[in-house]
């Protein structure tokens, strides 16, 4: 049954991590769950948050354990409500299960598999880049000092430095070298790919998949930078208007659906099975699962990007 309870923001008080040390953890509570269920990384059923302006409605969302799903939506969508919703951040309705174990029923357990990163900076900025790894060995077991140092000479982060000292894009980095230095089982990043310069970004794709390399962790990938996830996505869930629209794995989407287009006459874009139907000076373009409409003479198909997909359902809700 689905209740409405306040949650606390989890995590270390003082850098505003959103993960709770493992030992804090031990002989505390039971967990929620069994070794013979279902490994699922994150599990969301039946989410709803009211701000009033904003209404989050119905979000159910499975993240299989070892994979990525990216969560993909316009600004405002409710991509960062579900994240807050995870981390602790909002009053909501529903269910959240993060490595088998509920907020509600065992709340250090919940925070101690679960690592967030949020868009904002989350850290006193005041402190030293190089404090961070001393205080991190002593309070966090899982704490991976090799990680942290790794990533932070890949990114040239300045050890010396305070973080008020870093530009944006520096402090961003090294924020989400720090939540993965703590080796969560579940991840969440929200946006962590924007405001950086295309060769960073790559850079952190190739550090989420370093840091899946175990094969036990799980991530959600909020982001407006589809090609990222076109790289590393197990799973595509969609969000507009605070609904979702679809949640996927990314090989079924790009099986089912492909990008049509054709010169004037041989599509009509009223055609219902068409999504997103556009019209421009040299003929008709659209996303559809309809097989016949693939091979219709003078149409070329195309397997879609995510973001092809994204747009051709934002482009029909719409209207065309």
């Amino acid at each position: 049954m689905n209740s409405e309870y306040t949650v606390a923001r989890g995590g270390n008080i003082n850098t505003g991590i959103e993960v709770m040390s493992e030992s804090f953890t031990e002989n505390l509570y039971g967990g929620d769950r069994t070794d013979d269920e279902p490994k699922e990384g994150l599990v969301i059923r039946g989410l709803r948050v009211d701000h009033g302006s904003f209404l989050l409605e119905d979000v159910d969302l499975t993240v299989p354990q070892g994979t990525v799903m990216g969560l993909v939506g316009r600004n405002g969508a409710g991509k960062t409500t579900i994240i807050k919703s995870i981390a602790g951040r909002n009053v909501y309705r529903g269910n959240i299960m993060v490595d088998g174990y509920t907020e509600k029923k065992n709340r250090v357990k919940y925070y101690s598999k679960l690592g967030v990163c949020f868009d904002e900076l989350m850290y006193n900025d005041e402190i030293k880049v190089n404090d961070f790894a001393d205080i991190y060995i002593k309070v966090f077991p899982k704490f991976d000092e090799y990680f942290f140092n790794k990533y932070l000479d890949i990114f040239r982060v300045n050890r010396r430095a305070r973080l008020s000292k870093l530009s944006f894009g520096m402090k961003k980095k090294f924020q989400i070298t720090a939540v993965m230095s703590l080796m969560p089982t579940v991840l969440v990043l929200d946006e962590p790919t924007s405001g950086v310069d295309p060769a960073d970004r790559s850079q952190i794709v190739d550090m989420v998949q370093d840091f899946m390399k175990d094969g036990d962790r799980t991530v959600l990938f909020s982001t407006h930078v589809t090609s990222d996830l076109d790289r590393i996505a197990d799973y595509v869930t969609m969000i507009d208007g605070g609904k979702i629209i679809f949640s996927e794995s990314k090989d079924f989407l790009q099986e089912k659906y492909r990008m049509v287009r054709s010169g004037h006459g041989t599509l009509d874009p009223t055609d219902q099975r068409l999504i997103g139907a556009k019209i421009d000076a040299f003929g008709v373009e659209a996303l559809t699962d309809s097989r016949m409409l693939w091979n219709t003479p003078g149409v070329t198909a195309v397997i879609p990007t995510i973001e092809q997909v994204m747009l051709s359902f934002t482009q029909e809700r719409e209207g065309r």
